[in-house]
């Protein structure tokens, strides 16, 4: 994995934002349904994700003369081993939850973000279309194009020159900041689930049951912040 693969993918997604929502402004008028789902349902923000941290790493893999999915991690890891190491990574997750509801006493936090983005969403949004879009969206384009982002390609990086140790925690660190930069409780709640994820990737050498975990964790967000 090269730096200037990492970077490429990272650079195109950052300075695509404001011409997607300018292109979904001017083709929607700026209201209607299909409007309110790609801005406020933000699926413009998950499909950029699944186009750039998706799409774009297993081109460049591919053009590069090596298999992009094997590069990547997209690799069967075998059942039985993934079913353990999921297993293990959903009590890890268990403990880091009652964990983190312990340090929110602790650590000063303003609120989580995402609770407050659900709330102006539903100002625009019905139920079911806010449902629909994040469960698309944050439980499932989302962790799939973050996993092989950060792990795929970030983490596999840092490895390749840090070794696996740092690799992990580097990427968990870049997985952690990219989520909240500001607010040291929810820092740190990132920063658990990434190294969480980083060691699943790297006892498995398959993405699959990170991605797995990443969905199955933020479907249960959603599901808390919608249901619950």
């Amino acid at each position: 994995m090269k730096l200037r693969d990492v970077v490429l993918v990272f650079v195109l997604w950052v300075i695509s934002a404001p011409f997607i929502e300018s292109i979904v402004v001017h083709a929607t008028g700026a209201h209607g349904w299909i409007y309110d789902l790609l801005l406020w349902g933000k699926l413009d923000a998950a499909i950029r994700w699944a186009v750039f941290w998706i799409a774009l790493p297993l081109l460049l893999l591919r053009c590069s003369g090596k298999r992009g999915l094997v590069e990547l991690g997209l690799v069967n890891p075998g059942f039985k081993k993934a079913l353990i190491f999921v297993v293990l990574a959903g009590l890890a997750l268990g403990v880091h939850f009652l964990v983190n509801r312990l340090l929110h006493h602790i650590l000063p936090s303003p609120g989580s973000w995402y609770g407050g983005a659900v709330g102006r969403s539903r100002q625009h949004l019905s139920w079911g279309q806010l449902l629909f879009a994040e469960v698309t969206g944050t439980a499932l384009l989302s962790p799939v194009a973050q996993e092989i982002f950060f792990r795929g390609m970030f983490q596999r990086f840092a490895t390749e020159r840090a070794g696996k140790v740092f690799g992990v925690i580097i990427a968990a660190l870049l997985f952690a900041f990219w989520h909240e930069k500001y607010d040291l409780y929810h820092l740190t709640r990132y920063f658990g689930s990434g190294l969480i994820y980083g060691v699943l990737y790297l006892k498995t050498r398959s993405l699959y049951p990170a991605i797995l975990c990443h969905c199955a964790w933020n479907l249960y967000v959603v599901l808390g912040h919608l249901v619950f």
